[in-house]
């Protein structure tokens, strides 16, 4: 690497999101400017509230070298869930931009409705809660974000929910 880049570069890891372990607030910095880290070290202290016991066991073990059977067997849930939800939400008619390194899909809508009536008729009709995709900037107008982090029965239950209420409209 080039040392000028690796002196600008600063990596973070999120215990939680990493490992797929939720509600752990736990992660870590690092980069090889001293500098930078004493700059990150001070900002910290005004956001740094502390991180559980359990956050602290999780994060150990996880860390272990012994741990890559989890981040595999994370990744082939998560290719599994992607494969569902990428087809399904094709065969309703979206676009599905492809994932890339996220349990996040932002899948656009084809519907004859407006943002704000598409995110209110998701939840009321299908009762699947998502997230707007204004709230990424404006190009993000008729997608709708929903994390796949989940099983394969809750996936299908959300989807097939989705899918009835916008049956409804077409």
């Amino acid at each position: 690497m080039n040392p000028e880049i690796a002196d600008l570069t600063v990596t973070t890891w999120g215990i939680s999101k990493t490992w797929g372990i939720p509600g752990l607030q736990c992660g870590y910095t690092a980069t090889t400017n001293k500098k930078i880290m004493d700059d990150i070290k001070k900002c910290s202290g005004e956001v740094y509230h502390g991180v559980t016991t359990m956050g602290r066991a999780a994060a150990r073990a996880v860390l272990d070298e012994h741990s890559e059977y989890w981040i595999r067997g994370i990744m082939k849930q998560l290719n599994k869930t992607r494969g569902i939800a990428t087809k399904r939400f094709t065969e309703m008619g979206c676009l599905v931009p492809e994932l890339q390194g996220t349990y996040l899909m932002l899948p656009r809508f084809n519907v004859n409705m407006s943002r704000d009536e598409l995110f209110k008729f998701i939840l009321e009709k299908a009762k699947v809660g998502l997230q707007s995709g204004t709230d990424f900037g404006p190009s993000g107008a008729m997608h709708l974000r929903m994390t796949i982090a989940t099983s394969e029965v809750i996936l299908n239950e959300a989807l097939d929910r989705i899918e009835k209420a916008l049956n409804t409209i077409k």
